[in-house]
């Protein structure tokens, strides 16, 4: 193999593990890109290249018609086909560019001849092996007759894991006949290497970017410009940039293109222009791509044009097959707001990231490893988010039969809303998304979360509140249009108008909403709009195959409360659909219900729920009962008056304790991830009283779980200071040093003491939760054992060894010095529940 020269461009950057890299494979002297042959030259007398048409006799440059007083290449087809052996192992994510100049010559048809230049590998990783080609890149028809023209073709081809490790070989001909023929000179075939660009606004868009001292000035010096695997665009922070781009090109799975921040200082504010709905916009199907570390901003109700604004829109074109990675990363928008729309219902739709799909389900595209994580949306006229995948949806493939071919791979957590006036988060076309850890405070008209023709969305740990909407929707636990298989689960909402789940399809049009579940949720003031379409748990429609059981509603103050209500939106009611194992509470607003016989109707089942306060048993007209066994006693919470998820917690005596159904696929733990108990029968509600190991029903100080192990009370508080079993030492004391209150040989771990140096060690055992519990250990030391007052000796605490008795159980070290004049002392340990 003959010697490879590798001309290479380095820019290293201060404080940077990057660095710009561009690797000439193919161009000028290396390899012969020039093609400064002799003139006349045939194949054999043309370095480095190779005749793979056949013949190396052929003329292969000429000097006539030169470019730049050099010879060039005589290109045609089937006789001359220029073919290269580059020398270079292809790597996953190489990006490739290839420029030359050229110009149409005898015979060629200017309407529809073009260069061809092709990328390829070979079976044997020789140039004449079984070709495959990676890439075919044409030059386009000649647009200056006999006028020589430059073809810049940046990022033509990214290579795959599947081209790894493969040489790289080019091949150069035209898709003109035989006879006829062009000319082409100074050919360069470079392997891109990753850029970083910055932008300041003391920078110049004249400037390269490639340096701070060289930023460009604004987002506009991006428009244009394809970018690479591997590039950065890193804006200044506690800058602020107006303008907005158009953003072209794409990333590779393991080089993807960043756009950031850089310096000190607030994050970067782009606040984009009067004349452009979206700062960024994302029109080819981009991907690899991840936005981070930014503040957009894009406020502008001048232009009666644009109706609603984004900070990012992305619109892929019909086809564009399988769009991957597009990650968003602790991005703030705020204040995002358009001219708006005459018509109310289409009003209110700006959006921070916008993700939409064509409706074309001839040609599909969806979305594959989508992220938006600790991200903030505030002050939005319209939503947070949206995810639309309209292209062969569940709701294409059940009711029209096409293909199945939805977005998969969405993640959306940890992030914060606050005044947006629809929705957080509004999904379509997704299937096993996942929505979770995420908190929304205020809508105006809408629900935090709203899926629509999704399937198998996890909508879990999330906290929803101050919902509202004067006539429909604004629910925790919301189940939208031509949805299944979606499970809502370990969410918490306050002060929700419509309520904590809603389970809804309009029958008409062949809409559908099938197999949901909704458990382990609370909702505290929820479900008070005066209107059918408002309750704890709300069903309508054509929906079926719902199951919402081991939920907690709550209604401590609100003027309005269903529990439950069902209704036949587009004329059909809910079929085939159970209610077990809730708490219904209502502290004064009597609770109503919503036509209970269609409860008991179409194979419904309403069964073995809890009500208390305000509210009974829904009941038909004539009596008889909707819940097929109902509870009424005191679900005895913490602290019914409380507004956490701790104050609902069912206590010791509970009405609620071991009276549900056992369910099924019940998920396992509760909303504190506590073991759902099946024997004996699981606890009502959101809280499994049974497994949960820290509850301390009577406030003593000692667990629940421990009390009742050792026959104690748990609703009585006056058997901490007892001593079950004689031994001196009172029943809390022995739950603080891990001991067995019925068993006057173990009293638990016991204290170790000795000298270390000049001073007195004293070492005791200490619970690792006794923090959380509220429980004291209180160390003294007197001089006198009779009449002595005893002096508090925990602020000569040194030391805390982790679990250094035992699973449970720090190590609480304490010094006393021996320098002092004393017979003797003596040393009391104490525990305490204040």
């Amino acid at each position: 193999m003959k010697k490879i020269i590798l001309t290479t461009a380095i820019t290293l950057l201060a404080g940077l593990s990057t660095w710009v890299q561009a690797t000439v494979l193919v161009g000028g002297a290396t390899l012969n890109g020039d093609f400064n042959a002799a003139a006349d030259g045939d194949f054999n007398t043309t370095p480095e290249w190779y005749n793979l048409a056949g013949a190396q006799t052929v003329t292969a440059t000429r000097d006539n018609l030169a470019y730049d007083g050099t010879v060039n290449a005589l290109i045609t087809s089937s006789t001359k086909i220029f073919g290269l052996d580059t020398g270079y192992t292809i790597a996953e994510g190489d990006v490739f560019d290839i420029s030359y100049v050229w110009r149409d010559a005898s015979g060629w048809d200017d309407a529809s001849d073009q260069v061809r230049v092709s990328l390829f590998v070979t079976a044997d990783n020789t140039l004449t092996g079984t070709r495959a080609d990676l890439v075919v890149g044409l030059s386009a028809t000649s647009t200056q007759n006999s006028t020589y023209e430059a073809v810049d073709q940046n990022g033509i081809y990214t290579a795959g894991a599947g081209d790894a490790h493969k040489t790289l070989f080019v091949a150069i001909d035209s898709t003109c006949a035989a006879s006829k023929y062009a000319r082409l000179d100074n050919f360069e075939l470079a392997r891109g290497g990753p850029a970083i660009y910055y932008v300041a606004t003391t920078g110049n868009n004249s400037n390269d970017g490639l340096s701070p001292a060289t930023a460009w000035r604004d987002i506009d010096a991006l428009d244009g410009k394809t970018f690479n695997p591997g590039d950065q665009i890193l804006f200044n922070r506690g800058d602020t940039f107006g303008g907005a781009t158009t953003l072209l090109g794409s990333g590779a799975s393991n080089n993807v293109i960043t756009i950031s921040s850089y310096g000190t200082g607030a994050k970067p504010l782009l606040t984009g222009d009067a004349n452009n709905a979206e700062i960024f916009l994302l029109p080819s199907g981009n991907e690899y791509i991840e936005f981070r570390d930014l503040q957009l901003s894009n406020f502008n109700t001048s232009n009666a044009a644009i109706e609603e604004r984004y900070g990012i829109n992305i619109l892929p074109p019909a086809g564009s097959g399988e769009i991957n990675h597009l990650h968003f990363l602790d991005l703030d928008f705020f204040d995002i707001q358009g001219y708006g729309k005459a018509i109310h219902e289409d009003d209110h739709r700006s959006t921070g990231i916008l993700a939409l799909t064509v409706d074309n389900d001839a040609n599909p595209t969806r979305f594959n490893d989508y992220l938006i994580e600790g991200c903030t949306f505030s002050d939005i006229d319209g939503l947070g988010a949206q995810l639309r995948d309209f292209s062969q949806d569940i709701a294409d493939f059940k009711i029209d039969a096409t293909p199945y071919y939805p977005t998969v791979g969405f993640v959306f957590q940890n992030n914060y809303g606050t005044n947006i006036y629809r929705n957080l988060l509004m999904t379509r076309g997704t299937k096993d998304a996942l929505v979770q850890y995420n908190t929304m405070d205020n809508t105006v008209e809408g629900s935090a979360f709203w899926p629509f023709a999704c399937d198998g969305t996890v909508v879990q740990f999330n906290l929803f509140m101050n919902l509202s909407a004067p006539d429909a929707d604004a629910y925790v636990c919301h189940f939208d249009f031509n949805c299944i298989n979606l499970l809502m689960q370990y969410n918490i909402g306050y002060n929700v108008e419509g309520g904590l789940i809603e389970y809804i399809v309009n029958s008409q049009w062949n809409g559908f909403q099938e197999n949901g579940i909704a458990r382990y949720n609370i909702g505290i003031d929820v479900g008070y709009r005066n209107a059918t379409n408002s309750a704890g748990i709300f069903l309508t429609g054509r929906v079926t195959g719902g199951q919402f059981y081991n939920n907690t509603i709550v209604q401590l103050s609100k003027p309005v409360y269903k529990a439950i209500s069902f209704n036949d939106w587009g004329g059909e009611w809910p079929t085939n659909n159970v209610i077990y194992n809730n708490i219904f509470y209502a502290a004064d607003t009597p609770s109503t219900y919503n036509s209970p016989l269609r409860m008991l109707e179409k194979n419904n089942v309403v069964s073995h729920n809890l009500y208390y306060g305000s509210i009974v048993p829904p009941e038909v007209w004539d009596g008889t009962p909707v819940d097929q066994n109902p509870f009424t006693g005191n679900p005895a919470f913490a602290n019914p008056t409380g507004l956490t998820a701790e104050d609902f917690k069912v206590m010791f005596g509970s009405a609620a304790i071991s009276n549900g159904l056992l369910i099924a696929g019940n998920g396992g733990l509760d909303y504190f991830g506590y073991d759902v108990s099946d024997t004996p029968l699981p606890t009502l509600g959101f809280h499994e009283y049974a497994s949960d190991p820290i509850i301390d029903s009577d406030g003593d100080g000692m667990f629940d779980q421990w009390e009742s192990g050792y026959g104690l009370n748990p609703g009585d508080p006056s058997d901490a200071t007892e001593d079950l079993d004689f031994d001196l030492l009172k029943n809390l004391y022995e739950f603080g040093m891990g001991g067995d209150p019925t068993n006057g040989n173990d009293i638990g771990y016991v204290p170790t003491f000795g000298t270390v140096s000049n001073r007195f060690a004293y070492v005791y055992p200490r619970r690792t939760d006794s923090q959380e519990i509220g429980l004291d250990y209180d160390l003294g030391v007197t001089d006198d054992l009779v009449g002595g007052a005893w002096v508090d000796w925990a602020h000569w605490i040194s030391g805390v060894g982790p679990e250094a008795y035992g699973p449970g159980f720090d190590a609480v070290t304490n010094y006393l010095s021996l320098d002092h004049e004393f017979k003797q002392r003596f040393i009391r340990l104490e525990i305490d529940k204040p």
